[in-house]
Formats: structure tokens, sequence, C-alpha cells
């Protein structure tokens, strides 16, 4: 039976955290999936449309001729403009096999033997005037025809209007008719449509299992807050009763029970003594202003050189007492590891776990993976910290020799990696779960391998930078970052991307409190 308020109450978001992620999952895949399939199918004849002249002039210009080498590198270009695309094949009118890029990949077919095509539905595409669709349901053949509005319109084969539903239906292969002799047939393949929805799948999955972990959590820490506070409030009075008027209640709320804590501080705060509330601020101020050198110690004095990276890095906190951290750590010869950590808030009690998290790091680097430091480290963090308090990480580790980048991230931010060669910008994929909210994470972490290219440039950094806010609330946003990437930090060092970035942001906030602490990390590779 479920008595206390906090059993029901952590029943109770549990249970409607699971019913609202499971109801939204279904339908966001549903949704999705019609979405791609239609988009695959508006692509498909859009794609056939624009690409069948070409295929047949390169077609007569290189094939015809003997070029069949210059003709496969046009047809693996145009796989190359769709990846809905699966195969190619050209067609004459009378149903002869002209190329098919599936049986034609090392060389030419014979000439001498001519391959005819069987499916007397084919040759009747092949031989239409219109462009056609097969779709996979039914074996159902749709032919185009455009209306005098320019409107897009199926019929069959007795030129009748059909229904069709694109977003449902899947398409075996598009025909394309050219010139009133030839046709190019266009296979269409969904696995694209596949990889995506799987991916979403497992996102959803690990986004549910989240949300009902966090629902519990939060469920947890309310209904913990209301009755400590109700106990609070009860030893606050018993102190009073003995005499001891320096007695406090922290409760942080501001309903019935905060007001009521408000009132009793009041009571007790009228009997202290001014002077000794003055040398309590000095000497609590005193100790943040030890506190934020100690914690300034931590950080690397200077940053490694590494054979193979070039390393920038750099944190700005915003209080005295920051919740973010970085550190290089030779480990041998040739290995580097690196990590950057984000602890929820800022302040004293994560400046703390900031100091933890350093310490069990640097005990554990010898002989251990990056993931078994990041799950033992997970291990004392659970142990020896509050329920509320846990550490993003992203650890990453430089094999010098082979020139190997492996990575770890623990719920952390992705990574961005800007290519050197093609200016182009992409979130490398993290994933895992914050050190510190449940006793055995290794299941949840892994360790993936990421290519770097000579001027490839990796930039890891905390929230901080995409949750910058401006003047008016606008938020920086991971947009604008790599935009920034791509425009003006391709070909530099890495501390001139670092400064770059950092000078981007700071312009962006002018006349806005940093709220949270900016960490940044620039590895280029050389």
């Amino acid at each position: 039976m479920i008595y206390s308020i906090k059993s029901k109450l952590i029943f109770v978001v549990s249970l409607l955290v699971v019913f609202i992620l499971s109801v939204t999952a279904f339908l966001l895949i549903q949704e999705k999936e019609r979405e791609l399939t239609h988009d695959i199918s508006v692509r498909a004849q859009t794609f056939a449309e624009l690409t069948a002249d070409d295929i047949m002039q390169k077609y007569h210009l290189y094939l015809e001729q003997g070029g069949f080498f210059y003709f496969k590198k046009e047809i693996i270009g145009t796989f190359l403009k769709n990846e809905d695309i699966s195969r190619i094949r050209i067609a004459d009118y009378p149903g002869t096999l002209l190329y098919d890029s599936e049986e034609e990949q090392d060389k030419q077919y014979s000439k001498d033997e001519k391959r005819l095509i069987r499916d007397t539905r084919l040759v009747e595409r092949i031989q239409s005037k219109t462009l056609s669709f097969l779709i996979r349901e039914g074996g159902q053949t749709l032919y185009v025809k455009r209306s005098p509005e320019g409107d897009t319109l199926f019929v069959d084969r007795q030129d009748q209007p059909i229904e069709a539903m694109l977003d449902r239906q899947h398409i075996i292969n598009v025909v394309t008719p050219v010139n009133d002799q030839f046709a190019i047939i266009y296979d269409i393949s969904y696995q694209y449509l596949v990889n995506r929805i799987r991916s979403m799948t497992e996102r959803i999955i690990l986004l549910t299992l989240f949300g009902i972990m966090a629902g519990f959590l939060v469920a947890y820490i309310f209904s913990t807050r209301i009755t400590r506070h109700l106990s609070h409030l009860s030893d606050g009075a018993k102190a009073i009763a003995k005499g001891d008027f320096q007695k406090r209640v922290i409760v942080e709320t501001r309903d019935e029970i905060g007001l009521l804590a408000q009132t009793f501080n009041v009571m007790a705060k009228d009997l202290q003594e001014s002077t000794k509330a003055m040398i309590f601020k000095e000497r609590v101020a005193k100790e943040l202003e030890l506190a934020a050198h100690i914690q300034k110690e931590l950080l690397p004095k200077k940053v490694p050189k590494v054979s193979g990276l070039e390393i920038s890095a750099g944190l700005i906190p915003a209080d005295e007492i920051g919740g973010d951290c970085f550190d290089f750590i030779q480990n041998g010869k040739n290995d580097f590891i690196m990590y950057i950590g984000d602890v929820t808030g800022h302040g004293v009690p994560s400046g703390l776990v900031v100091a933890i998290a350093n310490a069990v790091i640097y005990s554990l680097v010898s002989n251990n993976t990056i993931s078994e430091i990041l799950i033992r480290t997970n291990e004392i963090l659970k142990a020896k910290t509050s329920t509320n308090m846990f550490l993003t990480m992203l650890m990453a580790h430089w094999n010098a020799t082979k020139k190997i980048f492996r990575y770890v991230s623990a719920g952390h931010e992705r990574m961005l990696l800007l290519h050197s060669k093609t200016k182009t910008v992409d979130e490398v994929e993290g994933g895992g779960m914050a050190l510190g909210m449940l006793p055995d994470i290794s299941k949840l972490l892994k360790e993936r391998t990421l290519e770097l290219k000579i001027g490839d440039v990796v930039v890891m950094y905390s929230d901080g930078i995409p949750e910058a806010r401006s003047k008016k609330g606008e938020a920086y946003g991971l947009k604008r970052f790599q935009e920034l990437l791509k425009k003006d930090c391709a070909f530099k060092s890495a501390d001139a991307i670092k400064n770059t970035i950092l000078s981007d942001v700071k312009e962006f906030m002018t006349g806005a409190k940093q709220e949270d602490d900016i960490t940044l990390l620039v590895l280029v590779r050389k």
C-alpha cells in the first residue's frame, strides 16, 4: 500500500512520464515515417525528371562509343546526388536492356548478346510517353500526368485518375521515357528511411528511459524536500525553545511551508547581534576567495605539446567558484588523455564535485581505458556526493603513435568536427549518462573512434557556450556556433580558433550577465 506523500508523488509522476513519453514516441515515429516516405517519392520523381536526359546524353557520348569507365564515372556521380537511388538501368523502346548499373560494375556488357526485358508490365511503362511509378503495395502502376494548372496527377494505363497516398506507399522503381526511343529505370531503396526510423527509435527509447529516471528523481527530490522542510521547522522550534536564537531553517520553497520558514527565520534573526552577522559574512567571503584560488590551481598550468595534435583550452567561470573542469594527462610516452566536465550549477558545491572528480581521474589513469575511468569515477561520485549533484563529462584518448582518437561521452554536449577539406561541421555522436546519477553506468557508456584527417578541428565545449544569452535574452545556439566554425575557423591554429570562438560569444553577450561557466577545448589534427 502507498501511504506517504513521498511514495504517492513518486508513483504518480513516474507513471505519468511513462504514459506521455510512450504515446508521444509512437505518434512521432508514425509521423516521421510518413513524412520520409512522402519525401522519398517526391525526390525520386523530381530526380528522375531532372537527370534522365543527361544520362542519355552521357550514354550516347561515352557508352555507345565504348567509353565504359567514363560513363561509369558519370553514373557514380548521379548516385551521389540522391541516396535513395539504388540502381539505374537504360532500355530502348522495344525493351532491350542497354545498361544495368548492378550488373555492369567492372566492365561493359557484351553487345553480341542482347538482354531482353521479360517483364511485360515494365516494357509497357518503357514504351509509355509519361513517367510512371511501380508501387510495392499491391503492385499498382501510377502514371504521372500534368494538369493545365501544372499540378501533378496520377492515372492508370487507361488514363483514369488514381488516388495515390505517397506518404504510406513505397515505390519499387521509376521509369522515365526519353525522346520516345529510350527509358531510364530508377530502382528506389528505402534503407535511408529504415536507418532514420531505427536511429529515431533508439534515441526515443533512451529519452524515455532518461525521462523515467528523471521523473523518478524529480519526484523523489521534491517529496524529500517537503518532508525534510517540515522536519527542519520542528527542529528549529525545539532549538528556539532551548534558547538557541542562532538557529535557522533552510527551506527553498515559495509555498506555505516556505512562508512559515521565512517567518521563523525572521523571528530568529531579530534575536541575533549584528556584529556576529558581519563577522560571518567576512569569513565566508575569505573562504570563497580561497576556494576560488584553490580551484584555479587545479586547472592545467599550460597546454601540453602532443604529437599529431595542436591543442588550446580556456575556462571562464560565471562565479568565483565554477562548476566546469578540463585537464590533460600524459599516460605513457605516446598516450594522452584529455577531458572536459560540467557539474550541475556552479558555486561551492559544484567546485567540490569538480575537485573530487579531478583527483579520482588522476588516480585511475594508469592501466585503465577511458571507459573504465569514467565508470569508476561515477561509482565514487555516486557514493560521495548528494543525489542532486551530477557531472557530465567528455573524455578522449589520443595515441600519438597510431594516430587514433577515441572518446567516451557521459551525457555531455556533443563534440563539433570541422572537416578541413569540405569546411563542413558535424555534431559527433555523444550519448551516455552523467556521472553521479546511477550506481552503475557501464552499459550506458560507449567508447567510439573518430577519424581525424590532417587539418580537421575538434571542438569540445560546455553548455555555457550554446546557452549563453544576449542582452535581449536570445540564446547563442549551436547553429551560430557551427556557422562561426565554417566561416572563420578553418586552417587556423588551435589558439586562434579558441580566441575566435570566445570573442564571438563574449561579443554576443555584451551587456548581459554570464549565467553559466564557459569551457572550451580545441584540437587541430596536424
